[in-house]
């Protein structure tokens, strides 16, 4: 009776951690871009749909090999191909952004500096402060750019799985999602749908464009310090 309590609440703990994970966008964009790549290898390599996969596709014709192959491939598209490409991408926007700067303004009582010099000064100067800003901008700039690599990933997945993919009788996870625009419901239900697509629409071109601006967040903000008053002279009684 214990051991069945106990892999409960591990069944539970473990539901609840991936739901919690679900729900940010970090997660929610890595498991979309996991299903439309998962998509693509089924339509190219088994000539079947996502969506088909489970009723169309034997178990006995799936070994080992497949899954491993798959996440090989996946790995590779995530964590080297997509954010060389891009790297790529942003080479003639930067070059473009420094041919014509844009002005940027900056908060009152702030200086920004390039996060390397801002490290050797914080270190020259003993300014744990500033070192420690340093640190955390340089944290969270890690956490964006990852972010921004998954974004670009799934915009491209998208743009493979629904203009690249094209096998007469097979539509893919993307092409059955814009299938929905024309599904005969209720009014209601079909306003709801155009909602959802627009919205995710919106999110994909966002990230595309996000992920391609020039020089975004490559400085850090630092505090100026404000300079000790002099102490006032005592006024003279003569």
């Amino acid at each position: 009776m214990a051991d069945s309590s106990s892999n409960l609440f591990k069944a539970l703990t473990t539901s609840m951690t991936f739901v919690e994970k679900a729900t940010e966008f970090r997660h929610f964009m890595l498991l979309t871009a996991f299903l439309l790549a998962l998509d693509s290898c089924l339509v190219i390599f088994y000539k079947v749909g996502l969506l088909e996969a489970f009723s169309s596709v034997s178990l006995t014709s799936l070994n080992l090999s497949g899954p491993l192959i798959f996440l090989g491939i996946f790995s590779f598209l995530m964590a080297v191909f997509f954010p060389a490409l891009r790297y790529v991408l942003k080479i003639p926007i930067e070059l473009m952004a420094e041919r014509w700067p844009a002005t940027a303004k900056t908060e009152v009582g702030h200086e920004t500096k390039n996060p390397d010099v801002a490290r050797k000064e914080a270190i020259i100067n003993n300014d744990k402060l500033k070192l420690e800003l340093v640190e955390k901008f340089e944290e969270s700039r890690s956490h964006f750019q990852t972010t921004l690599n998954i974004g670009f990933s799934v915009a491209a997945l998208a743009f493979i799985n629904y203009w690249v993919i094209d096998i007469p009788g097979i539509k893919t996870l993307s092409q059955e999602v814009a299938a929905m625009v024309d599904f005969e419901c209720g009014f209601w239900l079909k306003r709801i749908i155009h909602a959802v697509l627009g919205t995710l629409m919106i999110v994909i071109l966002g990230m595309l464009a996000l992920s391609l601006h020039p020089g975004i967040e490559d400085k850090v903000y630092i505090p100026e310090k404000k300079s000790e008053p002099e102490a006032e002279k005592p006024k003279s009684l003569i």
